[in-house]
């Protein structure tokens, strides 16, 4: 009876497999049905990605597209270090979405639309439905796929050009095999060609795949038509792809007098932001292609190995279509190597270079899928798709919390009147961290940004009358700020943003509302624009009751007045030198707000900071503070219910933008952050509390202890314990996590002895790469060469 039973599930199983595996066929015939699928699927989950959070990935983004709007505004050919079609594209499309944000997305989500449409007919045409479908829906959720296809970058139209040139290039061949002798279909030839040429300005890659074009022509017309006129049409045709290459490069030399300009600027970016060696450049393209795509490459490669061993090893496809294909990606790659290990690379987020090629893998991968047994075709192409779809979540940011943080304020005042159509926001611009442009794109307004240089003191004429030398450097000072003022009268300046002490401090003097978001301080100079809520509501503002309530138990406060509702680390470095610490509070005591002292100090009641102490000796080697209350936060708490604080940590901040290192303010190693409120009318810490209960924390010791309360050793532990309780009662902290110091002057070989556990948190974290930070293989890749 359990034999039937059991008989009887297997074919049910394998009824329902037959019918899964019939239902896709019949779904699949229809090549309009299987296009309008993808597309929706491809597009909905592109919608869901953007809405979890996901911002642009690099500086670049934000630069590409002030560049464009710039273009729009005074349209002009140039050349330069990059490519000018995708900057012509994007003006196109901000013209007519008229917003910075959306219209290079809208541009890269169109032209990734296309791109799947030809690679799945080109799959199509090689393979057949099934893998083209199954191959295509991976393409979807691909993780590198969807966060350039949201991108400000031309990766995405990049890959359209591409793929659809070699789709006509392949039917190009189809239809040679097909024609009769003499007979040379280069229609398709040319359309190819021409889309090549299109990409060629828009990615240096592109001359690879016309080199690997021209290559292929040429071998593939000397088999059909040895050397008669035919093969000299096809391959001088193959060769107009270089057209565009070669204007660049003459466009190079009008510009700059050199034909070759934008190679030697490429090479020397690279120098100064890479110390890739020889090993590095030989390793990083091969590695990458594992890297951005493990499961399917490894698939693909498997199954490339058992093509190549047993010739069509089961295909049922065009054969001759198919080696084309390989071929097609395997010379393009090995160019692109020789580039990397002729020294034009780096690991400068190069992770993004060969995406084409591990997308070009994708059909092999699921052609070996498909040769399994049915349940391990659709349980390992479930993993797979699960597995893509998780990634797709997983993606850094290009700039630090209080960046976008700034760029949104900007934002929200040019939405809400603060500015007249005139006025002008002054950015001061730190050397190497190129943070202006999230500004610009973000307010929709780059024109409204200055970043002139304010001169250090300004020319000003002395009163003639005799005064000491202190009376004349403190009467230079005072015409100096009021010199500055009227600059700021001058340029129309109703919004400055400052990271100078000079700069700072003199605006200070000049008496102007301002608060500080991380590493930058904001002054307003319209402040007969801002609105206070509580003044116009005379204090009467509604807050939800679930603020002010009490403080549930595992809860941390700090003297039962602010609870930490959430803190986040930088972990964009895996631990390592991370940059801001963010912070989230809800407030327990509403009458803190009644008594912030707002004309006296501007919300200087409270103060946070961080600390960094040696985890070997408890000594805090570093600090940063700032005040939690601004009137700006202050405000939003009243929508938010949550007053929002970012921390930047100064040093780890300047190495990841500025190429200068002078002397490190702390060694290197490993250290505790502690989480510190100061209340600044008593000069004291606020005590931490968990829920109703005062939290103390003691530090674990490093071996274990015996507990024998006889022993010598338990007393010590005891009294040890006890001084410990002791002076965390007296300044009280909240632990909110560990991380890894590493300058330049860094001996690793000292600092792992001096810290037992620093390799095991890298590695830890650098484990963790590849199923979380997907798109920081070139960092930490960086990291291993440059440390290790």
């Amino acid at each position: 009876m359990v034999k039937e039973n059991s008989s009887k599930q297997r074919l049910l199983k394998l009824e329902l497999l037959k019918k899964i595996d019939s239902g896709l066929k019949k779904y699949t015939n229809s090549v309009v049905i299987a296009l309008i699928s993808l597309i929706l699927i491809k597009t909905i989950f592109q919608i869901i990605v953007v809405k979890s959070g996901l911002k642009w990935l690099s500086a670049d983004d934000y630069c590409r597209t002030v560049i464009s709007y710039d273009w729009l505004q005074h349209p002009k050919i140039y050349a330069g270090v990059w490519l000018g079609l995708h900057f012509w594209i994007n003006a196109a499309f901000i013209a007519v979405i008229k917003d910075l944000t959306l219209a290079p997305v809208f541009a890269n989500t169109v032209f990734s639309i296309l791109t799947l449409i030809y690679f799945y007919l080109i799959i199509r045409k090689i393979w057949d439905k099934n893998i083209a479908f199954l191959s295509s829906l991976l393409f979807c959720v691909f993780p590198f796929q969807v966060w350039l296809s949201t991108s400000g970058m031309p990766e995405s139209i990049f890959f359209f050009f591409i793929t659809a040139s070699f789709y006509y290039f392949v039917t190009w061949y189809d239809d040679l095999g097909k024609s009769k002798a003499g007979k040379d279909p280069v229609v398709h030839l040319i359309i190819a060609v021409l889309l090549l040429d299109a990409a060629n300005l828009l990615r240096y890659e592109g001359w690879f795949f016309s080199a690997t074009i021209i290559i292929l022509t040429a071998v593939l017309s000397y088999r059909k038509f040895k050397f008669s006129k035919a093969f000299y049409i096809n391959t001088a045709i193959a060769c107009v792809s270089t057209l565009t290459a070669i204007w660049w490069i003459y466009q190079n030399y009008l510009d700059f007098g050199d034909p070759f300009y934008f190679i030697k600027e490429t090479t020397r970016i690279f120098k100064d932001f890479n110390n890739a060696g020889f090993v590095q450049r030989v390793v990083q393209y091969p590695f990458f292609v594992f890297y951005v795509a493990p499961v399917t490459t490894f698939l693909g490669l498997i199954k490339i190995y058992r093509v190549l061993k047993n010739k069509r090893n089961g295909f049922k496809g065009n054969f001759s279509l198919l080696r084309i294909f390989l071929l097609y990606n395997v010379i393009e790659l090995l160019l692109l190597m020789l580039t990397g290990i002729a020294g034009s690379g780096g690991t400068n987020l190069i992770s993004r270079y060969i995406v084409i090629n591990s997308i070009l893998l994708f059909p092999f991968a699921v052609w070996q899928l498909v040769d399994f047994r049915k349940y391990l075709l659709w349980g390992g192409f479930t993993a797979l798709l699960l597995v893509n779809i998780i990634w797709s979540f997983y993606y850094q940011q290009a700039y630090r919390e209080d960046t976008y943080e700034v760029a949104d304020l900007t934002k929200k005042l040019i939405d809400k009147g603060y500015f007249e159509p005139e006025d002008k926001i002054y950015f001061e611009m730190t050397e190497g961290y190129f943070d202006i442009y999230p500004l610009q794109v973000v307010s929709n307004t780059p024109g409204r940004f200055i970043m002139d240089t304010i001169p250090a003191t300004f020319p000003v004429n002395m009163p003639s009358k005799k005064l000491s030398q202190k009376k004349r450097i403190e009467e230079q000072q005072k015409l100096n700020i009021l010199e500055l003022r009227k600059f700021l009268e001058q340029k129309k300046i109703k919004l400055f943003i400052a990271r100078s002490d000079l700069l700072i401090d003199k605006l200070h003097k000049l008496s102007y509302k301002s608060e500080q978001i991380g590493d930058y301080h904001i002054f307003y100079l319209n402040e007969n624009k801002l609105k206070n809520k509580r003044t116009e509501t005379n204090g009467n503002v509604q807050v939800s009751k679930t603020t002010g309530t009490t403080i549930p138990p595992n809860t941390i406060s700090f003297d039962k007045k602010l609870i930490v509702k959430e803190f986040r680390i930088d972990n964009s470095h895996f631990g390592v030198n991370p940059q801001t610490i963010t912070l989230r509070w809800q407030i327990a005591d509403m009458s803190i707000l009644d008594n912030l002292a707002t004309d006296e100090d501007e919300y200087g009641n409270y103060r946070v900071k961080i600390e960094l102490a040696s985890v070997n000796n408890d000594s805090a080697v570093y600090d940063e503070s700032t005040k939690i209350f601004s009137e700006r936060n202050v405000e939003e708490f009243f929508e938010t219910e949550e007053i929002k604080n970012i921390i930047t940590i100064k040093p780890f901040a300047l190495l990841n933008y500025s190429k200068k290192f002078r002397l490190s303010p702390f060694e290197s190693g490993m250290y505790d952050l502690r989480l510190i409120v100061i209340d600044e009318n008593y000069k004291e810490e606020l005590g931490v509390f968990t829920g109703d209960s005062v939290y103390i924390y003691i530090p674990e010791p490093e071996t274990e202890t015996t507990k024998d309360s006889t022993s010598t050793e338990f007393k010590l532990r005891q009294t040890q314990m006890k001084k410990a309780k002791d002076n965390f009662l007296k300044k009280p902290y909240y632990p909110i996590g560990r991380i890894v110091a590493m300058f330049p002057n860094l001996n690793y070989n000292e600092m792992a002895k001096k810290y037992k556990d620093v390799s095991y948190v890298v590695f830890q974290n650098g484990l963790m790469l590849p199923f979380l930070q997907r798109y920081q293989g070139d960092n930490f890749l960086n990291i291993v060469f440059n440390y290790f």
